[in-house]
């Protein structure tokens, strides 16, 4: 790498000369030769490449700890037992069928929390919650949940909490609402909404958008954002993508 970085060094020196020899063709440079420090020029060359590295590096650990928080994701909803069904309005639904729906997720080994519409008017959605410690074998109700009625994209990701994305709702605002709920040391679920979720997306957002989410697992999700429209076969596309998502804030990480 030294000998390439020499080199570099070198043939940036060649070029300066050149560059600064008169029109006359003397051969004379216009600034002192002297003036170029080719261990200024070698130093530098050296902290862009430390500095690519670094990115590097930085992107070989976040896939490492998403692989490594993925399979421990996986081992822990091993130890749900889904023999359990819930009475959702009129239809059973078990829990696995709730995690793929975006309404459940674990919290540990052996605890978990499930989300089950009871029933619905005025715009919004009732929600039953329960939660268990015990792999599943029993379930303590919680506290319910309301959610403004409209579409909605749901899943649950692999640190215990579910992202929603919502947009058409009895709100009638003009961008998706997202929020993240999670379950607190209690087991009693949180509600926060992330106003600014969609800041960083390159895209106009002076018109009214509607937004649909297919998650793919590792904090990654397929998203397309839409032109709002009365009839959805017309909607015209504004946006379509992977992102990824920060396992922390879940916001899209661009």
């Amino acid at each position: 790498m030294n000998a390439r970085i020499t080199a570099s060094a070198a043939a940036l020196m060649a070029a300066i000369i050149l560059t600064g020899c008169s029109e006359n063709g003397s051969g004379i440079a216009a600034d002192p030769i002297s003036e170029i420090d080719p261990e200024t020029v070698i130093s530098t060359s050296l902290s862009d490449t430390a500095s690519v590295g670094s990115s590097l590096e930085e992107n070989d650990k976040r896939s490492d700890d998403q692989s490594s928080s993925t399979d421990e994701y996986e081992k822990m909803k091993a130890t749900i037992s889904d023999s359990y069904v819930f009475e959702s309005y009129a239809e059973k639904v078990a829990f696995s069928q709730l995690m793929n729906e975006g309404l459940a997720n674990v919290t540990g080994s052996g605890s978990a929390y499930a989300i089950v519409f009871s029933s619905g008017g005025a715009g919004k959605l009732f929600y039953d919650t329960y939660y268990t410690t015990d792999g599943g074998s029993t379930w303590e109700q919680g506290e319910p949940l309301t959610i403004y009625n409209g579409t909605i994209s749901r899943f649950a990701t692999e640190d215990g909490r579910i992202v929603m994305i919502d947009h058409a709702s009895a709100m009638f605002e003009d961008a998706p609402i997202v929020e993240i709920i999670g379950s607190n040391e209690d087991h009693k679920l949180t509600v926060e909404e992330k106003k600014d979720w969609f800041d960083k997306l390159d895209f106009d957002k002076d018109q009214p958008y509607n937004a649909y989410a297919k998650y793919l697992g590792g904090y990654k999700l397929e998203l397309t954002i839409k032109q709002q429209s009365d009839a959805s076969e017309s909607e015209t596309e504004l946006f379509h993508d992977d992102i990824t998502l920060d396992s922390e804030t879940l916001m899209p990480l661009i």
